[in-house]
């Protein structure tokens, strides 16, 4: 995560600490299959190169796209005061919890996550039985994990 001034807080007191989106590092390796195949199919046939890579650039396309969309569509900003989630481009959703309030933190890596650095966290309040917020894969999370703990005391 990374500290972004454009981001608005409430009060003069209230600093931030972090902003950040997730990772593209959990589909790096459709992008790596679906271009592979793409470049196996240049090499397969000179007659139906088109027909045998058509589905595989499909593929990528959308693998693509998807990984764009994820990670400019979710925004996590972390404050001295709030947590805040901001999820979706034409419709947005925005979730907010006091660090007052938070009362668990469930922090997930994956082998993935583990070896390049990324984790998620499911953060609740006594408000809720579940999990309120997710924050998912994002690098640098045991850092924003530490701060926000400090900061609830």
């Amino acid at each position: 995560m990374q500290h972004d001034a454009d981001e608005s807080v409430e009060s003069a007191d209230e600093e931030i600490i972090a902003v950040g989106h997730p990772t593209m590092l959990p589909e790096v390796p459709f992008l790596v299959l679906f271009g592979g195949l793409v470049v196996a199919s240049l090499f397969a046939g000179k007659g139906m190169v088109l027909g045998m890579m058509l589905p595989w650039l499909v593929a990528l396309l959308i693998t693509v796209i998807w990984m764009l969309w994820r990670v400019y569509s979710h925004t996590y900003t972390i404050t001295t005061e709030r947590i805040i989630a901001k999820c979706g481009l034409l419709n947005v959703d925005i979730s907010e919890i006091r660090l007052a309030d938070v009362r668990g933190i469930h922090v997930s890596k994956t082998l993935w996550g583990r070896i390049f650095g990324y984790a998620s966290a499911s953060i609740g309040t006594a408000a809720t039985q579940g999990m309120e917020i997710v924050i998912a894969n994002v690098t640098g999370l045991d850092a924003i994990i530490r701060e926000i703990n400090e900061l609830r005391g």
